[in-house]
């Protein structure tokens, strides 16, 4: 272990980032935890778990003292996160399922990034960025199968009700719904789900 040090300081330097930075974000010093983050991707950018880290708490970073939410930079950083789960699983296939939660969680980041400006102003990019949304969901539901990761196939359906696509949105949630019957009520209370109303409450 010493001679691995050694040979690779560049590494060691990362790893003691990321665990400083690991350390602070259990504390919730979100700020604090961000900025060792930062510091572990600038000496080993190529690292799955200082990824993952950095899209959490751009996604999910929020507390009573800090809020480092960026959804943007989420987006980023899951989707570097998923790239490199993608090479790790060739050695090690528990990143599989590591690889499909950041994909769901980059099309989770997209969602967030649709403000009411976007809905009002600008419909064919809310589509666009909507669509990446759901190809995104699909490809980390086609990845961790079986049921594995029944919240993308959610996400799947929302955002085809979002996209007023009931032929795609309802035979997808009607899946999720048969596999846990959690989500049927989740669905009856999701605002998303308004465009196709009709569909939900007739054929689920």
């Amino acid at each position: 272990k010493i001679n691995d040090i050694i040979s690779s300081p560049t590494l060691n330097q990362a790893r003691e980032y990321y665990c400083i930075g690991k350390s602070n974000f259990d504390k919730g010093l979100l700020k604090e935890a961000l900025k060792f983050f930062l510091k572990a991707e600038s000496e080993n950018s190529a690292d799955f778990f200082t990824q993952s880290m950095l899209g959490t708490l751009y996604l999910y970073g929020v507390n009573a003292d800090d809020n480092v939410v960026d959804p943007a930079r989420a987006e980023h950083h899951f989707r570097l996160a998923a790239r490199y789960a993608k090479a790790e699983k060739k050695l090690d296939e528990n990143f599989t399922k590591l690889e499909a939660e950041s994909l769901f969680n980059a099309s989770v980041a997209i969602y967030t990034q649709l403000d009411d400006n976007i809905v009002m102003s600008a419909r064919e990019k809310f589509r666009e960025m909507l669509i990446e949304a759901r190809n995104l969901a699909g490809q980390a539901a086609n990845i961790h199968p079986d049921g594995g990761l029944l919240e993308a196939e959610y996400h799947v359906a929302k955002y085809s009700a979002l996209l007023v696509e009931p032929q795609h949105a309802i035979p997808v949630l009607k899946k999720v719904i048969i596999a846990n019957r959690d989500y049927k009520k989740k669905a009856e209370e999701d605002p998303a789900f308004e465009p196709v109303r009709e569909y939900v409450t007739t054929t689920i």
